[in-house]
């Protein structure tokens, strides 16, 4: 999945609650689930993917806090993607993987340990959920905090 779409989908289980711990764990899992769905991450490219992920994460961070729990979902659900970035930086193409997500199968570059049965999401309409998303998570955050404000002058 993009970065985007783990992202939000972090972000939004952070908002289920007020630990950053859990958001974060949840945040984490959700990579795992995700990756398992047919998906291309590869057309939008790296640096496409970074401007996404910054404005997400920017977006998330004004709205609810950088030191929130959706924050904290938000950038957990990113963090697996970090072995990836770091390896594009180094230009390698291969490379020793944490993640299990991200384990290749050997001579088959380009696909997952597991996949979910069904068709892949096509990437633009991954893109367009998950900006839809994040916006839809910034609209609750803004309304939060104005609420928030109301009740503490």
């Amino acid at each position: 999945m993009l970065a985007l779409t783990h992202l939000v989908v972090g972000a939004a289980l952070g908002s289920a609650g007020e630990d950053r711990r859990r958001g974060a764990l949840a945040g984490v899992v959700s990579h795992a689930l995700l990756d398992g769905i047919g998906h291309d991450d590869v057309t939008i490219g790296f640096r496409g993917q970074a401007a996404l992920v910054a404005v997400g994460v920017a977006a998330l961070a004004l709205t609810w806090g950088p030191g929130s729990a959706v924050t904290a979902g938000g950038l957990a659900g990113i963090l697996p993607d970090s072995e990836i970035a770091l390896m594009k930086l180094r230009r390698r193409s291969t490379g020793f993987l944490l993640f299990p997500s991200h384990w290749q199968r050997e001579g088959r570059r380009g696909t997952h340990p597991y996949r979910f049965p069904g068709p892949d999401v096509p990437v633009g309409v991954e893109v367009a959920l998950s900006l839809a998303a994040c916006a839809a998570l910034c609209v609750a955050g803004h309304r939060r905090r104005r609420r928030s404000s109301r009740l503490n002058p």
